[in-house]
């Protein structure tokens, strides 16, 4: 061996992101000659120890890093002894590292790579707010991590049911969030996880078989004398004005809070027989929404001729803050949100008023009754009423 072999490891500080880690690169000198590549790993700057060479964490996680690095040493120095070269040159040495194709060995990393995916499909077969939620469960997940001390990131080797556990607890004792919530971000969990797989990052999904904890909620909504105390309703202001207007328009019509943000006069169509109908794609599933325009909802649409958009719908979260003074006001003891309205629109002005359930399912544009019944739909006194006078009629 005419030439010394140097292999260092060092963090790539200029290129460390939002999550404060940074790329460990190998640098190679042979000769006086360098040549760099990356590991493919990213490290926070206090789990990196610079003369020593390796990771200070004690998980299973450093550990496999340590081992990692080890063999990449021996990797390069083995190639080194074969190639038995007559003059340095280094970029030989390197050169099944350099085409070695990048492969997340960690989860985070791995939440990097897919949200990128699916990042290039937006507006094509994903919603703005499905790369939104993706992003919320990554930064939940490095929160997990850093409570959990287990540095920056976590092996895929390591996920497992207590992971699971671990995860959803901080998110119920720590983030305070309700188990629909919960359920719906490991959720997202379990699709990335699925994803690893197709991508043979992981021989099985670790979360297969996890079950989640359901909640047995009420379904709340306005019975039809408070919707028309709603109706009657004189709003203080323009700011509430909107909202009213906003409201009232979702319980007639059943467009939930994206589909009403997005209408445009060009969604509602004429039709023979005297109503309009909207006509769009709803934006959550992309299926095709046809729903009669009823009086009530076209005094509104009258009101906002020549507006596009149509409605004066301000941010999900800033409409139900407003929209709750609106029950207050009417002394309404049920928590008033947009999503109510949709659920007012399928129970008491549809199924009540003995609109069946597989018209209901088609308005809401669900894909099976099943969604419908469980999500929406209440069996209200005015329900149970109609079907005893029918019976009492018929003795």
């Amino acid at each position: 061996m005419k030439y010394k072999l140097s292999v260092l490891f060092f963090l790539w500080k200029y290129k460390t992101n939002r999550r404060g880690t940074a790329p460990l690169m190998c640098r190679v000198t042979l000769g006086g000659k360098r040549a760099q590549f990356s590991t493919g790993l990213s490290l926070s700057p206090k789990e990196w120890h610079t003369k020593a060479q390796r990771v200070t964490g004690t998980s299973s996680y450093h550990s496999s890093i340590n081992l990692k690095l080890q063999e990449i040493r021996h990797q390069l120095l083995s190639r080194y002894l074969e190639l038995d070269l007559d003059r340095p040159d280094v970029t030989l040495v390197i050169k099944p590292f350099k085409r070695q194709k990048y492969q997340p060995n960690t989860l985070i990393a791995l939440f990097d790579e897919y949200i990128v995916r699916i990042e290039k499909l937006v507006h094509k077969d994903f919603h703005p707010s499905t790369i939104q939620k993706h992003r919320l469960v990554k930064s939940n997940l490095i929160d997990l991590l850093k409570h959990l001390k287990k540095g920056s990131d976590i092996g895929l080797a390591e996920l497992n049911f207590k992971f699971l556990d671990d995860f959803k607890y901080y998110m119920r004792a720590e983030l305070k969030l309700a188990i629909p919530t919960v359920n719906k971000r490991i959720k997202v969990l379990k699709k990335v996880a699925t994803y690893a797989v197709s991508r043979e990052y992981l021989v099985k999904n670790p979360f297969t078989g996890y079950r989640l904890k359901s909640e047995q909620k009420s379904i709340t909504y306005l019975i039809w004398e408070e919707l028309q105390s709603i109706e009657k309703w004189e709003p203080p202001t323009k700011k509430l004005e909107n909202v009213w207007d906003c409201f009232v328009f979702s319980c007639f019509t059943g467009l939930d809070y994206s589909s009403s943000k997005a209408l445009r006069q060009e969604h509602i169509k004429s039709s023979v027989g005297g109503l309009n109908w909207i006509k769009m794609i709803r934006i959550k599933t992309g299926k095709t929404i046809e729903i009669p325009v009823l009086p009530q909802a076209q005094k509104i649409l009258d009101k906002y001729q020549g507006c596009d958009p149509i409605l004066p719908l301000m941010s999900n979260q800033k409409f139900n803050e407003y929209v709750k003074d609106i029950g207050k006001d009417l002394g309404i003891s049920t928590k008033l949100t947009h999503h109510l309205a949709r659920r007012t629109f399928a129970t008491t002005v549809l199924l009540s008023r003995g609109v069946p359930i597989e018209v209901v399912k088609e308005l809401l544009t669900h894909s099976n009754v099943t969604t419908t019944e469980k999500s929406y739909i209440s069996v209200s006194p005015g329900i149970i009423l109609r079907h005893l006078n029918e019976l009492f009629i018929f003795q």
